[in-house]
């Protein structure tokens, strides 16, 4: 599939596309849902690491706390509530980022709140 084809499976505008892929501009939760929809592993899109490389045999829960912490914080000085669901893809998409480091990568949980803005 060509770039304007993937861009007209998703549902936005082959510029749109390309600034996606360029980090022009950061794409929304429905961009990503749509990508889910279509089978493309968007985790792999975002943080560049295959979904089953996740499945971790030890997880670091301390980092998955600091993670939830991040995000209820954010929640708290935004006044919004973020759905469980959404919560659950920001922890995944920025533990897979910030695993090995022990501390949550803050331009991935940057990204990934501006997802489910």
């Amino acid at each position: 599939m060509n770039l304007t084809g993937f861009a007209d499976a998703i549902g936005v505008s082959r510029a749109s596309q390309i600034n996606y892929e360029s980090g022009q501009h950061d794409p929304g939760w429905a961009y990503v849902s749509r990508l889910e929809s279509l089978g493309v592993d968007w985790i792999y899109v975002a943080v560049g690491k295959r979904a089953p490389d996740f499945e971790l045999d030890r997880i670091d829960w301390d980092l998955c706390e600091q993670i939830l912490e991040d995000i209820h914080a954010w929640e708290r000085a935004r006044k919004k509530r973020v759905p469980a669901g959404k919560q659950l893809a920001v922890l995944r998409m920025v533990y897979a980022k910030s695993h090995g480091s022990g501390q949550v990568n803050k331009d991935a949980m940057l990204l990934g709140m501006k997802m489910v803005a």
